[in-house]
């Protein structure tokens, strides 16, 4: 299953030292305002619009890069201590002119100021029209995201504006990724492709900032969501299909697994849950089977390393669950009548989830339909306060776009480190971050027939971080 990057050579405004490499750049610095005396180099990569600058000092020093794109937001690159510095410059938009300054200990090097220019996709994905676009007062960081538009799949990563600044095109007609996600280790990008069924092999795939290289794990039956919950180490979603009284039921697991791809199964919704067979589930959603009945449709899977926890939501149950990581044991479930929680009012708390993350006493899950009965099925985020020692329950927030949005597939929303929330409708093609007040940061919207998948804000991809001094 190749992978098809779409590259074209980059060029430079400044003398060329050899393939693929500009020589170095000075722009004057004084002895008074600069520390040291460098000579960087910029390589290009087999990503357009990742640099390499590499430089060397007569001392050990800690090294970074600051770097700035036009009309973009400052970055500085993770530091390093040596003599010999390396670091890649991550978050840089298509065929821009690029200023770059190297720190030593925090201080601009002699000689170490420059430009270069990065280059462009042979093809790209169509822009997205930008509603609102309020950088400087949006959560920095990168948003990695799957990208769907016409014949095109890619994993991408998009700068605070939504301008595509990473991506991976993924080869062959009805091939998507779902979840985009830097590795934790920071040289990486992470996605991942459906099965086709339990008896076939989903996969993992693991592309280099600088798009060098690229590695697939398979994943039996591997489908929709997956983590990384050490560097190396992996979990995803997997099918369980299973005969139950005459029927074929469709069931989810969580599956761990490895860079080798050795794996193990920690959990399914069989040990947790039993299925009502006084229904009739719904049939055509299991991908192996049309005539299997998709009982539990589990589609999003997150991972609280200080709880040694997994959550997940289970579409077709309106519920989340927390799965403890070291038992297999589904510790409570949340949403479902019949759950371990109960809501005021017994007010509706999710509705076809497609995503969950834990902040403290508090579940953010996008929801597919409606929480409010009587209302459209319309795409929305909510906020679930709970108290888990009297098993109680409140929706304390929602957010749905200006218009209805229906959306079909997937959704997103995640809570970001300033407060405000991420939020993907994905099928929809429009990708929203708003405050608790309900305030627009950022709204991007798709041409018609594009489509987003999960939607992850990070702050350092690939070592590159938003400059906030």
């Amino acid at each position: 299953m190749p992978l098809l990057f779409l590259t074209l050579a980059c060029t430079s405004p400044v003398e060329e030292s050899g393939e693929g490499e500009t020589g170095p750049v000075e722009t004057g610095d004084s002895a008074a305002d600069c520390a040291g005396e460098v000579s960087p180099t910029v390589e290009t990569t087999d990503m357009p619009m990742v640099l390499r600058v590499r430089w060397e000092t007569e001392q050990e020093s800690v090294g970074q890069v600051r770097f700035s794109g036009a009309g973009q937001v400052s970055r500085i690159t993770r530091a390093d201590s040596g003599t010999q510095h390396e670091a890649l410059l991550v978050g840089l938009r298509p065929s821009t002119e690029v200023a770059f300054t190297v720190l030593a200990d925090g201080v601009p090097a002699c000689g170490g100021s420059g430009t270069a220019l990065t280059g462009a996709f042979a093809a790209s994905l169509p822009p997205a029209a930008v509603a609102v676009a309020t950088p400087e007062a949006a959560d920095a960081g990168l948003t990695a995201v799957s990208v769907i538009t016409g014949t095109t799949a890619a994993a991408a990563l998009l700068d605070e504006s939504g301008v595509v600044v990473w991506l991976a095109a993924m080869e062959g007609s009805g091939r998507i990724p779902y979840r985009v996600l830097p590795s934790l280790d920071g040289e990486s990008v992470l996605f991942n492709e459906t099965a086709a069924g339990d008896a076939f092999p989903g996969a993992l795939y693991r592309v280099a900032l600088d798009g060098s290289t690229t590695d697939v794990i398979s994943v039996a039956g591997g489908h929709t969501d997956f983590v990384e919950t050490a560097p190396g180490a992996y979990a995803m979603l997997g099918w369980d299909v299973r005969a139950v009284e005459g029927r074929t039921l469709v069931g989810d697991t969580i599956v761990e697994f490895d860079a080798s791809g050795v794996s193990r199964t920690i959990w399914s919704t069989f040990d947790s849950i039993t299925p009502d067979l006084t229904r009739q589930y719904d049939k055509g959603w299991y991908p192996g089977n049309p005539e299997a009945e998709d009982w539990t449709h589990v589609n999003a899977l997150a991972y609280d390393a200080d709880e040694g926890a997994y959550y997940v939501s289970i579409t077709l149950d309106d519920s989340a669950a927390r799965v403890d990581r070291a038992s297999g044991e589904m510790t409570w479930r949340m949403g479902n009548p019949g759950a371990d929680f109960r809501s005021e009012g017994g007010q509706h708390l999710f509705a076809r989830p497609h995503s969950v993350q834990r902040i403290g006493d508090e579940l953010i899950v996008f929801n597919r339909h409606a929480v409010t009965e009587g209302t459209p099925d319309c795409g929305n985020a909510v906020r679930v306060s709970f108290d888990e020692a009297a098993g109680t329950a409140q929706r304390v927030w929602d957010y749905g776009a200006d218009t209805c949005l229906g959306v079909e597939w997937l959704g997103s929303a995640q809570e970001l480190p300033a407060g405000s929330t991420v939020v993907s409708f994905s099928s929809a093609g429009r990708l929203d971050e708003v405050t608790a007040d309900g305030t627009l940061l950022l709204s991007l919207q798709l041409p018609a027939g594009g489509q987003y998948g999960f939607a992850t804000r990070v702050l350092g991809a690939g070592g590159s971080f938003p400059d906030t001094e």
